[in-house]
């Protein structure tokens, strides 16, 4: 009896050797897999970071142009405050800065692949080149107006990305109280001389992250609102609930329309528009440097004066120096009242597109 029970305890020891033998093993096993699975994460958000990189650095040499990237699948999270812009790979405790550019995203960019489109800023002389990055993902809705305003971002807009067109005017096309949600991670509906709360698409679900941006046109008898003036801009986010409560900004041009197009919300679009300004006015510094000196330079005569004339019909330098006052005062902030700095930061950056024309009539040295 006494050999059989120490046979059996021999034999119990021998099963609990092998238990803990087993999930030492097993612990190892998925601790190793663990670490595989970190490593192929960060290999895979060093690729996607050194991406996005390749596409900042080469922004500023590919003027109106679309890139279609394709990466490891991932997401991205891009943020704006204070002291910058910046982005963080999904399973990357790294944030990369976005100092020097200007680039005008979702919060969220989730898939294996990012679209890019680059467009010059010229106010009128170039200011900067913004970077709009999307995804197929993101779904953009544009409804037609009666003016025929929106077919001018309509040639514009690159073929590539995800978007409709409903015209209300136009029996056979697609009613807006018949669009169909898809399954798409963010949709942006777009409406010119327009009042968004007239004709309204139908209500999302709560899985719809659903966006409107709106430029409503001006009273009568002013023309209707077109994507190069500068005009007040209204985001809206559209949820079961109903249409949110409208968020006024504005726009400079159709490059800063497509600026709060790709930004979704407009805390993000105002921040990188801060840093918009301060490109503008550095560089509004350096021109009024650069015509002070050869107005100087020069003394008198047709040249001068194309230049620098604050007796009689404005020059380039008066025209300049009233872009940077409005441009000091412009606050970027939400509800501001910016859009009459802006509309005459534009009058004044056409009168010194003709002045800089007369310069290059009169083989003078041109501002660009």
């Amino acid at each position: 009896m006494k050999l059989a029970k120490k046979g059996q305890e021999s034999h119990m020891f021998q099963w609990i050797f092998v238990l803990v033998a087993g999930a030492i093993l097993l612990g190892f096993l998925i601790n190793f897999g663990l670490k595989q699975s970190k490593q192929a994460e960060s290999g895979s958000s060093t690729e996607v970071s050194k991406a996005l990189e390749t596409i900042l650095r080469s922004v500023e040499r590919s003027s109106d142009t679309f890139k279609r990237i394709t990466i490891p699948p991932t997401a991205l999270r891009f943020s704006c405050d204070d002291t910058g812009s910046n982005y963080r790979v999904q399973g990357s405790s790294v944030t990369s800065s976005l100092q020097y550019n200007l680039v005008f995203s979702p919060t969220f960019l989730s898939g294996n692949e990012i679209l890019t489109w680059t467009r010059d800023w010229n106010v009128p002389f170039k200011i900067a080149s913004f970077l709009y990055l999307t995804n197929k993902r993101t779904q953009y809705v544009f409804i037609m107006d009666a003016a025929n305003q929106t077919s001018f971002l309509l040639n514009d807009f690159p073929k590539n990305f995800t978007y409709t067109v409903i015209d209300p005017s136009n029996p056979g096309s697609l009613k807006l109280s018949e669009f169909k949600y898809n399954n798409y991670a963010q949709y942006q509906f777009i409406y010119i001389n327009q009042d968004p709360s007239a004709n309204l698409p139908p209500l999302p679900t709560l899985k719809d992250n659903v966006s409107i941006i709106s430029i409503q046109p001006p009273p009568p008898p002013a023309p209707p609102t077109t994507p190069d003036q500068s005009e007040s801009l209204y985001f809206y986010t559209y949820t079961p609930s109903g249409l949110s409560p409208e968020k006024e900004s504005f726009y400079l041009r159709r490059e800063t329309l497509y600026a709060a197009l790709f930004s979704q919300d407009i805390n993000t679009y105002l921040c990188n528009m801060k840093k918009a300004k301060e490109r503008f006015n550095i560089l509004i510094d350096l021109a009024l440097l650069w015509v002070g000196d050869v107005s100087t330079e020069i003394g008198s005569g047709t040249c001068h004066d194309l230049l620098d004339n604050p007796s009689g019909t404005p020059g380039i330098l008066q025209h300049l120096t009233t872009i940077k006052k409005e441009l000091q005062a412009i606050q970027f902030t939400i509800g501001s009242s910016d859009t009459p700095h802006a509309q005459t930061i534009l009058t004044e950056a056409q009168g010194i597109e003709l002045l800089n024309d007369d310069l290059a009539r009169a083989s003078c040295p041109q501002l660009y």
